[in-house]
């Protein structure tokens, strides 16, 4: 991520340029914070100046899965540790802890990775 307002993944083994380039429309600002889930492998958490942290699927970066306003520029996302009950069912999937400029910090909830409400704010 940069200022430039895109988001580019590189693979070691293709140095040459970019696997996946988001950007042009997609981020109305740069792009502060990148963070890969602790347990879904393919699962990136992507934040923005533009208030927005968006949920990819890095085997289809062309499509986003989720797009939550968190109140303002995000500096850091931080996924729940831990996923799974001990009863074996998804607990934590979708929990995240992020830190916005204006919204502070906040717990947020990704609908689509554990089907639990969108939003828990705490500020």
């Amino acid at each position: 991520g940069a200022d430039d307002c895109s988001l580019k993944i590189w693979d070691i083994r293709q140095t040459q340029r970019p696997t996946h380039k988001i950007g042009d429309s997609e981020f109305e600002a740069g792009v502060t914070a990148i963070t890969p889930h602790p347990a879904l492998d393919h699962i990136l958490a992507v934040g923005s100046y533009d208030e927005y942290v968006r949920i990819y699927d890095h085997r289809m970066m062309d499509q986003l899965l989720e797009k939550i306003c968190v109140g303002g520029g995000v500096w850091r996302i931080k996924w729940h540790p831990f996923c799974w009950g001990v009863d074996g069912t998804r607990g934590h999937c979708g929990k995240m802890l992020v830190a916005a400029m204006h919204g502070g910090c906040r717990v947020v909830n990704v609908p689509t990775l554990d089907g639990a409400p969108s939003n828990e704010n705490m500020g």
